[in-house]
């Protein structure tokens, strides 16, 4: 039961709803006119590599049957989608 439940969502919350985010937004405001897909990619090379060994050499996150890797187009992916709301013209100007 213990392996079905940690399989079932990520263990690193924490990172996916906080500090991932603001490091986002940092990156959308500082390189707002860059290729947001070279950004992303970056952004995702350095967190599947660096951000993802150190939460689990910190016991935070634990991957099972899951390589760095994987989550490279993923990060970016999210990267890209937020990077594109937020240079959306669909919103009220105040």
């Amino acid at each position: 039961m213990e392996l079905l439940k940690s399989t079932c969502y990520s263990s690193i919350f924490s990172y996916d709803f906080s500090l991932m985010p603001v490091i986002i937004m940092f990156l959308i405001s500082w390189f707002h006119k860059r290729n947001p897909w070279v950004i992303g990619l970056t952004f995702a090379i350095i967190t599947a590599f660096v951000s993802e060994p150190i939460f689990k050499w910190l016991g935070i996150y634990m991957p099972i049957n899951w390589k760095y890797g994987y989550s490279i187009p993923f990060y970016t992916i999210i990267y890209y989608v937020a990077q594109k709301i937020a240079h959306s013209k669909h919103f009220i100007e105040l």
